[in-house]
Protein backbone atom coordinates (compact mmCIF):
# COMPACT_ATOMS: atom_id res chain seq x y z
CA UNK A 1 0.00 0.00 0.00
CA UNK A 2 1.35 3.42 -0.98
CA UNK A 3 1.24 6.19 1.61
CA UNK A 4 1.41 9.70 0.23
CA UNK A 5 2.35 12.49 2.66
CA UNK A 6 1.88 16.24 2.35
CA UNK A 7 2.90 19.15 4.53
CA UNK A 8 1.02 18.96 7.83
CA UNK A 9 1.33 20.14 11.37
CA UNK A 10 0.12 18.55 14.60
CA UNK A 11 -1.04 20.38 17.70
CA UNK A 12 1.13 18.06 19.80
CA UNK A 13 4.82 17.52 19.62
CA UNK A 14 4.57 13.74 19.34
CA UNK A 15 3.45 12.38 15.95
CA UNK A 16 0.97 9.48 16.39
CA UNK A 17 2.46 6.19 15.24
CA UNK A 18 1.18 4.13 12.29
CA UNK A 19 -0.05 0.58 12.83
CA UNK A 20 -0.47 -1.52 9.66
CA UNK A 21 -2.15 -4.92 10.12
CA UNK A 22 -0.86 -7.00 7.22
CA UNK A 23 -3.49 -9.70 7.86
CA UNK A 24 -6.38 -7.31 7.06
CA UNK A 25 -4.59 -5.16 4.50
CA UNK A 26 -6.54 -4.86 1.17
CA UNK A 27 -6.62 -2.52 -1.80
CA UNK A 28 -8.59 0.68 -1.33
CA UNK A 29 -8.16 0.93 2.44
CA UNK A 30 -7.46 4.17 4.30
CA UNK A 31 -5.25 5.14 7.24
CA UNK A 32 -7.76 6.08 9.92
CA UNK A 33 -6.85 7.52 13.30
CA UNK A 34 -8.03 5.38 16.25
CA UNK A 35 -8.42 7.55 19.35
CA UNK A 36 -8.48 4.47 21.59
CA UNK A 37 -5.11 3.13 20.47
CA UNK A 38 -3.91 6.63 19.52
CA UNK A 39 -2.59 5.25 16.25
CA UNK A 40 -3.22 5.53 12.55
CA UNK A 41 -4.52 2.11 11.49
CA UNK A 42 -5.44 0.61 8.12
CA UNK A 43 -9.15 0.01 7.58
CA UNK A 44 -12.24 0.65 5.40
CA UNK A 45 -13.71 4.11 5.36
CA UNK A 46 -16.87 4.38 7.46
CA UNK A 47 -19.31 7.22 8.02
CA UNK A 48 -20.13 7.90 11.66
CA UNK A 49 -18.92 4.48 12.55
CA UNK A 50 -21.12 2.68 9.92
CA UNK A 51 -20.21 0.75 6.77
CA UNK A 52 -19.84 2.70 3.49
CA UNK A 53 -22.82 2.65 1.06
CA UNK A 54 -21.94 0.59 -2.01
CA UNK A 55 -25.36 -0.30 -3.45
CA UNK A 56 -29.12 0.13 -3.09
CA UNK A 57 -32.13 -2.19 -3.12
CA UNK A 58 -35.73 -1.65 -4.23
CA UNK A 59 -38.27 -3.19 -1.85
CA UNK A 60 -41.61 -4.74 -2.73
CA UNK A 61 -42.89 -6.34 -5.92
CA UNK A 62 -43.27 -3.23 -8.09
CA UNK A 63 -40.93 -1.80 -10.69
CA UNK A 64 -37.51 -1.03 -9.27
CA UNK A 65 -36.32 2.60 -9.12
CA UNK A 66 -32.69 1.74 -8.37
CA UNK A 67 -30.62 1.35 -11.50
CA UNK A 68 -26.97 0.94 -10.55
CA UNK A 69 -23.95 2.30 -8.67
CA UNK A 70 -21.70 4.35 -10.91
CA UNK A 71 -18.37 5.13 -9.23
CA UNK A 72 -19.36 6.97 -6.03
CA UNK A 73 -22.91 7.76 -7.21
CA UNK A 74 -26.06 5.72 -6.72
CA UNK A 75 -28.21 6.08 -9.85
CA UNK A 76 -32.02 5.86 -9.83
CA UNK A 77 -34.54 5.76 -12.67
CA UNK A 78 -36.69 8.81 -13.38
CA UNK A 79 -40.49 8.75 -13.21
CA UNK A 80 -42.40 9.59 -16.41
CA UNK A 81 -46.14 10.21 -16.56
CA UNK A 82 -48.03 7.97 -18.97
CA UNK A 83 -51.47 8.57 -20.53
CA UNK A 84 -53.63 10.53 -18.09
CA UNK A 85 -50.82 10.89 -15.51
CA UNK A 86 -49.05 14.14 -14.59
CA UNK A 87 -45.94 14.33 -12.38
CA UNK A 88 -44.95 17.43 -10.41
CA UNK A 89 -42.19 17.89 -7.84
CA UNK A 90 -40.82 20.32 -5.26
CA UNK A 91 -37.81 20.18 -2.97
CA UNK A 92 -39.00 17.15 -1.00
CA UNK A 93 -41.86 15.40 -2.82
CA UNK A 94 -42.99 14.03 -6.19
CA UNK A 95 -46.76 14.26 -6.76
CA UNK A 96 -48.46 11.79 -9.13
CA UNK A 97 -51.83 13.09 -10.41
CA UNK A 98 -54.46 11.12 -12.31
CA UNK A 99 -55.71 13.55 -14.98
CA UNK A 100 -58.76 11.36 -15.73
CA UNK A 101 -60.18 11.57 -12.22
CA UNK A 102 -63.89 12.27 -12.51
CA UNK A 103 -63.88 11.77 -16.30
CA UNK A 104 -66.18 9.24 -17.95
CA UNK A 105 -64.31 6.23 -19.32
CA UNK A 106 -65.73 4.98 -22.62
CA UNK A 107 -66.04 1.21 -22.56
CA UNK A 108 -68.50 0.58 -25.38
CA UNK A 109 -70.49 2.20 -28.18
CA UNK A 110 -73.83 1.78 -29.92
CA UNK A 111 -75.44 2.34 -33.31
CA UNK A 112 -78.65 4.34 -33.45
CA UNK A 113 -81.48 3.77 -35.91
CA UNK A 114 -82.34 0.75 -38.02
CA UNK A 115 -79.54 0.96 -40.61
CA UNK A 116 -76.26 -0.91 -40.74
CA UNK A 117 -74.08 -0.01 -37.77
CA UNK A 118 -70.64 1.52 -38.19
CA UNK A 119 -69.47 1.01 -34.59
CA UNK A 120 -67.46 -2.18 -34.18
CA UNK A 121 -65.74 -2.47 -30.78
CA UNK A 122 -63.58 -0.85 -28.10
CA UNK A 123 -60.04 -2.19 -28.03
CA UNK A 124 -58.06 -0.96 -25.02
CA UNK A 125 -58.34 2.85 -25.28
CA UNK A 126 -59.31 2.79 -28.97
CA UNK A 127 -62.87 2.98 -30.32
CA UNK A 128 -63.02 1.07 -33.60
CA UNK A 129 -65.48 1.81 -36.42
CA UNK A 130 -66.18 0.04 -39.69
CA UNK A 131 -65.03 1.71 -42.90
CA UNK A 132 -67.45 2.71 -45.65
CA UNK A 133 -66.92 1.16 -49.08
CA UNK A 134 -68.71 2.29 -52.22
CA UNK A 135 -70.54 -0.47 -54.09
CA UNK A 136 -71.80 -0.39 -57.68
CA UNK A 137 -72.56 3.17 -58.84
CA UNK A 138 -71.46 4.65 -55.48
CA UNK A 139 -68.45 6.90 -54.95
CA UNK A 140 -67.15 8.00 -51.55
CA UNK A 141 -65.09 11.16 -51.07
CA UNK A 142 -63.80 12.46 -47.74
CA UNK A 143 -62.28 15.62 -46.33
CA UNK A 144 -61.29 16.55 -42.79
CA UNK A 145 -64.90 16.73 -41.54
CA UNK A 146 -67.27 14.96 -43.94
CA UNK A 147 -67.75 11.86 -46.08
CA UNK A 148 -69.78 12.45 -49.25
CA UNK A 149 -71.67 9.52 -50.77
CA UNK A 150 -72.45 10.06 -54.46
CA UNK A 151 -73.85 8.07 -57.34
CA UNK A 152 -71.12 7.54 -59.90
CA UNK A 153 -73.78 7.03 -62.61
CA UNK A 154 -72.04 4.06 -64.14
CA UNK A 155 -75.38 2.62 -65.18
CA UNK A 156 -75.14 -0.87 -63.79
CA UNK A 157 -77.81 -3.28 -64.87
CA UNK A 158 -81.17 -2.38 -63.36
CA UNK A 159 -80.16 1.20 -62.55
CA UNK A 160 -82.38 4.12 -63.53
CA UNK A 161 -81.84 5.75 -66.90
CA UNK A 162 -79.36 8.61 -67.06
CA UNK A 163 -77.93 10.77 -69.79
CA UNK A 164 -74.62 12.32 -70.76
CA UNK A 165 -73.62 14.86 -73.39
CA UNK A 166 -70.53 16.19 -75.15
CA UNK A 167 -69.62 18.41 -78.10
CA UNK A 168 -68.35 17.52 -81.58
CA UNK A 169 -66.68 20.21 -83.71
CA UNK A 170 -66.64 20.15 -87.53
CA UNK A 171 -64.12 21.61 -89.95
CA UNK A 172 -64.86 23.90 -92.87
CA UNK A 173 -65.73 20.91 -95.07
CA UNK A 174 -68.29 19.65 -92.53
CA UNK A 175 -66.21 16.66 -91.52
CA UNK A 176 -65.30 15.66 -87.98
CA UNK A 177 -62.63 17.86 -86.43
CA UNK A 178 -62.51 17.28 -82.67
CA UNK A 179 -64.47 16.41 -79.54
CA UNK A 180 -64.87 18.50 -76.38
CA UNK A 181 -66.55 18.45 -72.96
CA UNK A 182 -66.47 14.67 -72.57
CA UNK A 183 -67.72 13.42 -69.17
CA UNK A 184 -65.11 12.36 -66.64
CA UNK A 185 -63.62 8.99 -67.55
CA UNK A 186 -64.66 9.19 -71.21
CA UNK A 187 -62.35 9.38 -74.25
CA UNK A 188 -62.64 9.56 -78.04
CA UNK A 189 -60.68 8.40 -81.08
CA UNK A 190 -61.54 8.74 -84.76
CA UNK A 191 -60.83 7.38 -88.20
CA UNK A 192 -62.15 10.11 -90.50
CA UNK A 193 -65.79 10.75 -89.60
CA UNK A 194 -66.10 7.50 -87.62
CA UNK A 195 -65.74 8.46 -83.97
CA UNK A 196 -65.29 5.79 -81.27
CA UNK A 197 -66.41 6.87 -77.81
CA UNK A 198 -65.12 4.93 -74.78
CA UNK A 199 -67.41 5.69 -71.86
CA UNK A 200 -68.13 4.88 -68.22
CA UNK A 201 -71.85 4.30 -68.70
CA UNK A 202 -71.64 0.65 -67.76
CA UNK A 203 -74.22 -0.42 -70.39
CA UNK A 204 -75.06 0.23 -74.06
CA UNK A 205 -76.71 3.55 -74.97
CA UNK A 206 -80.49 3.51 -75.52
CA UNK A 207 -80.95 6.75 -77.45
CA UNK A 208 -78.52 9.10 -79.26
CA UNK A 209 -79.55 12.50 -80.61
CA UNK A 210 -77.69 15.47 -82.12
CA UNK A 211 -78.36 19.16 -81.50
CA UNK A 212 -76.60 20.90 -84.40
CA UNK A 213 -76.05 24.65 -84.09
CA UNK A 214 -77.43 26.82 -86.91
CA UNK A 215 -75.54 30.08 -86.75
CA UNK A 216 -77.86 31.82 -89.25
CA UNK A 217 -80.98 31.41 -87.13
CA UNK A 218 -79.04 31.13 -83.86
CA UNK A 219 -80.77 27.88 -82.90
CA UNK A 220 -79.95 24.24 -82.16
CA UNK A 221 -81.62 21.73 -84.50
CA UNK A 222 -82.40 18.19 -83.38
CA UNK A 223 -81.18 15.38 -85.63
CA UNK A 224 -80.81 11.59 -85.35
CA UNK A 225 -78.32 9.08 -86.73
CA UNK A 226 -79.32 7.81 -90.18
CA UNK A 227 -78.89 4.54 -92.05
CA UNK A 228 -76.00 6.08 -93.96
CA UNK A 229 -74.45 7.69 -90.89
CA UNK A 230 -75.24 5.27 -88.13
CA UNK A 231 -74.65 5.12 -84.41
CA UNK A 232 -73.47 1.61 -83.54
CA UNK A 233 -72.39 -0.49 -80.55
CA UNK A 234 -69.55 -3.03 -80.93
CA UNK A 235 -70.07 -6.62 -79.89
CA UNK A 236 -68.40 -7.78 -76.67
CA UNK A 237 -68.45 -11.57 -76.41
CA UNK A 238 -72.07 -12.49 -77.06
CA UNK A 239 -73.49 -9.14 -75.97
CA UNK A 240 -73.26 -5.46 -76.73
CA UNK A 241 -70.29 -3.55 -75.39
CA UNK A 242 -70.96 -1.69 -72.16
CA UNK A 243 -67.97 0.62 -72.60
CA UNK A 244 -68.01 1.78 -76.27
CA UNK A 245 -70.21 3.13 -79.04
CA UNK A 246 -69.42 4.62 -82.46
CA UNK A 247 -70.77 7.59 -84.37
CA UNK A 248 -70.45 8.06 -88.15
CA UNK A 249 -71.09 11.78 -88.23
CA UNK A 250 -70.65 15.00 -90.20
CA UNK A 251 -72.14 18.48 -89.91
CA UNK A 252 -75.01 17.74 -92.32
CA UNK A 253 -76.21 14.68 -90.38
CA UNK A 254 -75.91 16.60 -87.10
CA UNK A 255 -77.81 19.66 -88.40
CA UNK A 256 -74.79 21.96 -87.88
CA UNK A 257 -73.10 24.59 -90.03
CA UNK A 258 -69.83 23.96 -91.85
CA UNK A 259 -67.11 24.72 -89.35
CA UNK A 260 -69.74 24.60 -86.59
CA UNK A 261 -70.54 22.18 -83.83
CA UNK A 262 -73.20 19.85 -82.44
CA UNK A 263 -74.11 18.63 -78.96
CA UNK A 264 -74.38 14.83 -78.74
CA UNK A 265 -76.91 13.62 -76.15
CA UNK A 266 -76.72 9.99 -75.00
CA UNK A 267 -79.34 8.23 -72.86
CA UNK A 268 -78.32 5.00 -71.11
Amino acid sequence: MTITATNASFTVDVVPPFSIDASTLTNGQYLIYNSTTEKFENGDFAVSGGAPVTSATSLGAGSSLFAQKNSNALEFKSLVGGNGITLSSDGTTVTITNDTTGATVVSSGSNLGAGSGVFSAVSSNDMQFKSLVGGDDITLTADANTITISSSATGASGASAFNASFRINFNGSGDYDSVADLPTGWSATNAGNLVTITHAGGRPPKVITYMGFDDTDDIYQMRFPTSGYQASVPQSGTAQSTTQFKLNINSSVAGADLGGHAIVNVVF
